[in-house]
């Protein structure tokens, strides 16, 4: 078990577990998953709730990488879905300076 401080006020930010060398965090500290269950609410139809669920999968797993790369990579997942109107908060937020 770990868990994560803010470093300025101390306070816990979240709890991990460590699994075969990775850290996983614990519930609603997840913002991955969180996020996710977010962008799949958005999707109506089963097959494409499932693409885009794979579709974030891979973007999480892979580093982020752009979505028309992960068009590239697996285009069997975009085939009724653009790129373009997927957007990712952390991605984003990594931008910044």
């Amino acid at each position: 078990m770990c868990k994560f401080q803010d470093k300025k006020t101390g306070q816990m930010i979240g709890v991990a577990k460590v699994l075969n060398g990775l850290y996983i965090l614990d519930g609603e500290n997840d913002c991955s998953t969180r996020r996710q269950q977010q962008h799949v609410a958005y999707s109506s139809s089963s097959q494409s709730t499932s693409n885009l669920s794979s579709i974030w999968l891979q973007h999480f797993r892979l580093g982020h990488p752009p979505f028309r790369l992960l068009k590239q990579l697996f285009p069997d997942l975009f085939n009724s879905l653009d790129p373009s109107s997927l957007r990712c908060d952390e991605c984003i937020i990594a931008k910044h300076h």
